[in-house]
C-alpha cells in the first residue's frame, strides 16, 4: 500500500493545503448503512484536533464498532476501539459492501502491517510528515493513516 502525501494530516507550509474528503457524504453513508442494517447510529464526529479522521460509532446486529474515514483521503476502516494512540482495527464485510463505491476500504492486513524506513522513503512523504512519523513512532500503517497526533 502506497500512502499519499498528507495522509497524516501534516504538510509543509509551502505546499498547497491538503485535500478534504466530503464529510456530508460520509455522514449520509453512515445513516444509510445503519438504516439498511436495522442498526443504530450512536455517535457521529467530524475530525477535530488532534485527530485526522471522522468517525461513526454504530451498533449493528448487536455489535458495536467504529467506522473511520481519513480526513484527507477516501480511506475507510473499522475499529472496535479508538482510544488515544490505540486503535484496534477490525474487518466488517457489511461495511465493505455498503461503502466500497465511495471509499477505499482498508483491511486489517494492510492496517496492521509494519512499515520500515525503506517503505517510508518509497511513499515520498513531505519532510514534515516524516518528522511526525519519527516523533510519534507508530507501529503500523494504520496508526499512520488514522492518528491523534498534535
Amino acid at each position: 500500500m502506497k500512502l499519499p502525501d498528507g495522509v497524516t494530516g501534516f504538510y509543509d507550509s509551502i505546499t498547497s493545503p491538503l485535500p478534504q474528503v466530503d464529510v456530508k457524504t460520509f455522514k449520509k453513508q453512515c445513516f444509510d448503512f445503519v438504516f439498511h442494517n436495522n442498526g443504530k447510529l450512536i455517535d457521529l464526529q467530524s475530525s477535530h484536533y488532534p485527530s485526522n479522521f471522522h468517525y461513526a460509532y454504530v451498533e449493528v446486529a448487536r455489535q458495536h464498532f467504529y467506522i473511520l474515514l481519513n480526513q484527507h483521503y477516501p480511506y475507510l476502516a473499522c475499529a472496535s476501539a479508538i482510544e488515544y494512540r490505540n486503535i484496534v482495527f477490525m474487518d466488517q464485510p457489511d461495511v465493505h459492501q455498503s461503502f466500497s463505491l465511495f471509499y477505499q476500504i482498508l483491511d486489517t492486513d494492510n492496517l496492521n502491517s509494519r512499515y520500515d524506513q525503506q517503505l517510508l522513503q518509497q511513499w515520498n512523504l513531505k519532510k514534515s510528515e516524516v518528522k511526525q512519523v519519527a516523533y510519534w513512532n507508530p507501529a503500523t500503517i494504520g496508526q499512520i493513516v488514522f492518528n491523534h497526533w498534535d
